[in-house]
């Protein structure tokens, strides 16, 4: 990971906010908590811890992990609506190559994709742990099991 990637997450934080709500709210809206107008509350919150974990391994010179296979959300029932709000964030990211039409670092497309590719591996932990968390209170009855009568 770049030390300059984090700089250049920090400085397109507008436009990478802006292209994630357009997205968001153009998903199906599952509940009541996956209402748009809930989740944005929380982008700020979420880009900030993003941000700081890149920054952090770009300090610590990580270039992620090898990705083997990719790892259950936890959430039996898909209406968790983090799911939605996690996974525009990470289409939004794979977009940055082309984001606002300036060049990443400098133009070199394979470091950006190094860089992009462990910023959501990065991301991919921070949902992980999210939607296990709500998942956690989940009353579905795929979650729950069947009630007693």
């Amino acid at each position: 990971m770049l030390p300059a990637f984090a700089e250049e997450l920090r400085a397109r934080r507008s436009w990478i906010k802006d292209a994630w709500e357009r997205r968001l709210r153009r998903e199906s809206v599952t509940s009541p908590l996956a209402n748009p107008d809930t989740l944005v509350m929380m982008m700020e919150r979420t880009l900030d811890e993003l941000f700081d974990a890149v920054e952090r391994s770009t300090q610590a010179g990580h270039e992620g992990k090898a990705r083997a296979t990719r790892d259950k959300t936890g959430c039996l029932c898909g209406l968790n609506p983090l799911l939605a709000y996690f996974r525009t964030l990470a289409t939004t990211l794979c977009t940055l190559g082309a984001a606002d039409g300036r060049q990443f670092l400098g133009g070199d497309a394979a470091a950006t994709a190094r860089c992009i590719d462990c910023t959501i591996e990065t991301l991919r932990e921070i949902a992980r742990r999210d939607v296990a968390s709500f998942c956690a209170v989940c009353q579905s009855e795929l979650s729950v099991g069947p009630r007693c009568r």
